[in-house]
């Protein structure tokens, strides 16, 4: 580019060079510097736990919030379990169909769905979404389900073997 035209391009390139890499500073950002987030201590309880799956809910596919599915992957970063929900660039062609039952924890449609799986371990976080308190309550009277502990406002299940 600056091949025999002068120490004017080669000024010129240099100037270019360095906008296009101060372009990639961020400077007062309206939401801040990132702040580094904590794990949820139920993320951390499954480390310890036997081999299985994870399903956590909310879901949020399909939704203006569904960037926050990544937040499980996080997550799973902790406890290395294989996850039921994540976000990336390619959706299996029967994950809409399957998150669609599993979403309804604790159901039969989805404890179903959940075996059919191979889902052991199920993350309800009603602190990201104050209706799944209602699965937590029904999950209370299932026999498909066992509380392993409850995390704050998470609480952490794993489903029974079918009888």
């Amino acid at each position: 580019l600056v091949r025999g035209r002068g120490w004017r391009a080669r000024a010129v390139v240099a100037c270019l060079g360095a906008a296009f890499l101060a372009e990639s500073f961020l400077v007062d950002f309206p939401g801040g510097k990132p702040k580094p987030f904590d794990v949820p201590e139920v993320y951390h309880r499954l480390q310890s736990m036997p081999p299985g799956a994870v399903l956590s809910l909310p879901s949020y596919r399909g939704t203006p919030q569904g960037f926050r599915e990544a937040d499980y992957l996080l997550y799973s970063t902790v406890h290395w379990h294989p996850i039921a929900n994540g976000f990336g660039r390619h959706e299996p062609l029967a994950h809409k169909d399957n998150l669609a039952a599993l979403v309804q924890f604790p159901a039969t449609v989805s404890i179903e769905r959940l075996r059919a799986l191979g889902i052991t371990y199920v993350v309800v976080a009603t602190g990201r979404a104050s209706e799944l308190r209602a699965a937590v309550t029904a999950a209370q009277e299932s026999r498909d389900v066992e509380l392993v502990g409850a995390f704050g406002n998470d609480y952490l299940y794993r489903v029974r073997r079918a009888r």
